[in-house]
């Protein structure tokens, strides 16, 4: 007898992007490795991201935690004193 088993459940793939709010270019880097420099009311492309907490440096500084089972994408909305994380719909 052969038993083959099939998983259909998958990781979580999630995808992130920046919008930059302020009236100024801002600068960061998102875990020390990924460098955006972003122009006023612009915002970049998604980009994968694994699940897990980020660290945001540079012009603004956070930390973020992606979770969520499922395919998931994200804004990270970047405003003169603050940093939001917003699921997208």
């Amino acid at each position: 007898m052969v038993f083959i088993f099939f998983s259909c459940a998958k990781e979580p793939e999630h995808s992130i992007r920046f919008s930059n709010e302020t009236d100024r270019v801002v600068a960061i880097t998102l875990n020390d490795s990924i460098f955006y420099e972003i122009e006023p009311k612009q915002r970049t492309g998604y980009r994968w991201v694994e699940e897990g907490q980020h660290a945001i440096t540079g012009d603004y500084e956070a930390k973020i935690t992606i979770t969520g089972n499922g395919v998931y994408k994200w804004t990270i909305f970047i405003e003169e004193d603050n940093v939001r994380l917003v699921r997208d719909m």
